[in-house]
């Protein structure tokens, strides 16, 4: 991702991964979402945690 609007910040909003039951979860999966949670939450305007 690349900021192209510097002075430019949106309101605080949720990122809502979902997904099955983690009882059956493949590794992949949740690699995804640690590295999504990662990514998202050094990002202004972003807001949330694991749920």
């Amino acid at each position: 991702m690349v900021r192209v609007l510097e002075g430019w910040a949106a309101r605080p909003q949720d990122l809502t991964l979902l997904y099955p039951s983690r009882q059956f979860q493949p590794l992949r999966t949740r690699l995804f979402i640690d590295f999504a949670v990662g990514q998202f939450s050094g990002i202004a305007g972003f807001a949330g945690g694991p749920g």
